[in-house]
C-alpha cells in the first residue's frame, strides 16, 4: 500500500511538474507573442506618420502653405461652418499636458498626427464633421487638420502666454 501511495505521490509530483513546465513555455509564447505585435504596433506608427508627412494637407483650398501652415479665408469660413474652435479646444485639453514648453514645430506636428491619426472625435462632432465633409465634398482628413491647426494655435498661444517657449 506504501509502494501505491509513494508511486501516487510521484506520478501527483511528475504531473504538476510538467503542467509547471507547460504553462511556463506559454508565459514564453505569449511574451514573444507580445514583443512581435508591441513591434509591429511601433513600425505601423511611423507608417502612418510617414503617410501623413508625404500626403500633408491636401485641401489646397483651405491652407497656406507656408511657414507655419494657415488657413486660407475658405478654411476660416470651413471652420466657422463646422463650429471648429469647439472641437479644437477639446483637443488642446487632450494634448496641453505632452506639449506644453514644445518647440513650435513639435506642437504642429503632434496635432497634425493626433488629430488626423489618433482622435476619436465625441459622436456628435463625428455626425457634424462627416456630414459636412460628406455634404461639401471634402476627406474628413481636410476637415481634422482644419482643427489640428486651430488646435495648434491655441497651443501655442498658450505656451506664449504661460512664458514657456
Amino acid at each position: 500500500m506504501e509502494i501505491i501511495s509513494g508511486a501516487v505521490a510521484l506520478g501527483v509530483a511528475i504531473l504538476i511538474f510538467q503542467i509547471g513546465k507547460w504553462v511556463n513555455g506559454m508565459d514564453r509564447l505569449k511574451n514573444e507573442a507580445d514583443s512581435v505585435f508591441d513591434r509591429i504596433e511601433k513600425e505601423l506608427s511611423k507608417i502612418r506618420k510617414a503617410l501623413v508627412y508625404l500626403l500633408g494637407p491636401k485641401a489646397g483650398a483651405f491652407f497656406e502653405y507656408t511657414s507655419p501652415l494657415k488657413l486660407t479665408d475658405k478654411g476660416m469660413q470651413v471652420a466657422g461652418e463646422i463650429d471648429a474652435d469647439k472641437w479644437s479646444k477639446q483637443v488642446v485639453e487632450l494634448l496641453w499636458e505632452e506639449l506644453k514648453g514644445q518647440s513650435k514645430h513639435q506642437v504642429q506636428e503632434r496635432c497634425l498626427d493626433y488629430v488626423v491619426l489618433e482622435w476619436t472625435e465625441p459622436a456628435e462632432a463625428n455626425r457634424i464633421l462627416g456630414e459636412y465633409a460628406y455634404n461639401n465634398g471634402i476627406g474628413m482628413e481636410s476637415i481634422k487638420q482644419i482643427i489640428a491647426v486651430l488646435a495648434r494655435d491655441r497651443i501655442l498661444a498658450r505656451q506664449s502666454a504661460e512664458n514657456l517657449v
